[in-house]
């Protein structure tokens, strides 16, 4: 991912930028490749978690999806090439994996907003040693903040590079708890 702790304020300001500009792509895909694959009905619901949450533990070991070799997300350091792309990288993912984690977490993002009101988009300012700091996160209320990428990634990580079982109804559960806690 990429780390902005201790990047400028105006380097900060570029990447968040370029991530909420994603965000609309990123919800339209998720839409397009669940219609695709059969996968279950986006509504922007909390109930709906479910469903994308199983689907996202079945399609993310797959690998043969062909993407193009110049596509990444904006929260992703493109100094880190993706596994699989025929160098040697330390990457815990493939690009197909993170078009994925990538189409999920902006749902799971949605999904939030839709459903705390007065929730919106910020730039985490933590200390320069905080390695949030720099992040775009979802400001629920005065004092507490989502992190959908960080939750999504993290289930990938524990799933791919550990493999290691991840619960389908986390992003439900987890979700649910931030909704009923801000409200």
């Amino acid at each position: 991912m990429l780390i902005l702790m201790y990047a400028s304020k105006e380097e900060i300001a570029r990447a968040h930028y370029a991530y909420l500009d994603g965000i609309g792509d990123a919800q339209g895909r998720i839409r397009e490749h669940l219609r695709k694959t059969g996968g279950p009905e986006a509504d922007a619901s909390i109930e709906s978690l479910r469903g994308i949450g199983s689907w996202f533990l079945e399609h993310l070991p797959e690998t043969a999806e062909p993407m193009p070799t110049s596509w990444i997300p904006a929260w992703w350091n493109p100094l880190v090439l993706p596994a699989g792309d025929g160098v040697e990288t330390h990457a815990p993912v493939t690009r197909q994996q993170l078009r994925l984690i990538d189409e999920v977490q902006a749902y799971v993002a949605e999904v939030v907003l839709g459903h705390v009101p007065g929730a919106h988009w910020v730039v985490y300012k933590g200390r320069r040693k905080d390695i949030r700091h720099g992040t775009t996160v979802i400001q629920l209320d005065k004092r507490r903040q989502f992190y959908p990428r960080s939750l999504v990634y993290k289930a990938a990580l524990t799933g791919v590079l550990l493999a290691k079982p991840v619960e389908a109804a986390l992003f439900y559960d987890v979700v649910r708890q931030y909704i009923s806690d801000a409200g």
